[in-house]
Order: C-alpha cells, then structure tokens, then sequence
C-alpha cells in the first residue's frame, strides 16, 4: 500500500494490529466514504467524505491532532465537530487513540466490501 505514493514499509505492517473494521457510510456518488459521529479531515475546509476507494491512510499525533497522510489530501487534521478525536467507531466498538501511536486505515476491497477500511495500531 502506498500513501502520497509512497509504499508503507513493510516493517509497518508486519507490526500492525487490527482494531476492527471502521463504521463508515460510503456515497456511491461521489466515490467516498466519511466516518460516522461527526469526523471530518480538514485542510482548505471541513471535508466529510473523504476516504476514496483503494487508498490508504497514516494517522499519527501531531502534538495537538491527529494528522492524516494519504489519498488525495496529501496532509490534513482529522477533527471532531472542529475540535480533538479520541476514539474511532469500530465494529469492535469505540477504538480509543493513543496519541504517542501510529494508525493506519487500510482499505478492505480484497473481502468484498469495496467501500471498507480497516483501522490498524503500528506497534514498534
């Protein structure tokens, strides 16, 4: 998988665990999907549908949020009503973040589900 067209190392995924499944709702219109409970990425605006088919994304804590790396976005925040995330809505449940972890939102087209990402810790 690559983010900003760079591939992942693979030392990254070989120390990844899954936290579940993200409850998402994809628009079919606009070929993306947004996280439910108010989370938007922010870079020129407060985007709500903004994880696109095939693409991956690195989250990692800035010192005030959580930055995301990839797709289209390039780099963005990921907010919360336009303030600070602490979990993610799994099928597992509320996935707290650990602010001192690296994420990764992989998506889960090989599984049948084209519109379906994984939310996975990087352990070092």
């Amino acid at each position: 998988m690559t983010v900003n067209g760079a591939a992942l190392n693979a030392h990254a995924w070989l120390t990844a665990s899954s936290l579940g499944r993200l409850v998402t709702e994809y628009d079919y219109d606009t070929c993306r999907a947004r996280m439910v409970g108010g989370l938007r990425v922010e870079c020129d605006g407060e985007q709500p549908y903004w994880l696109e088919l095939g693409q991956g994304y690195k989250l990692c804590h800035d010192g005030e949020d959580w930055a995301v790396e990839g797709g289209s976005w390039g780099w963005a925040r990921l907010t919360l009503h336009g303030g600070s995330v602490t979990s993610l809505r799994t099928d597992h449940g509320d996935q707290e973040l650990d602010r001192h972890s690296t994420y990764m939102v992989v998506p889960l087209d090989h599984v049948g589900y084209p519109e379906a990402w994984e939310l996975l810790r990087v352990t070092s």
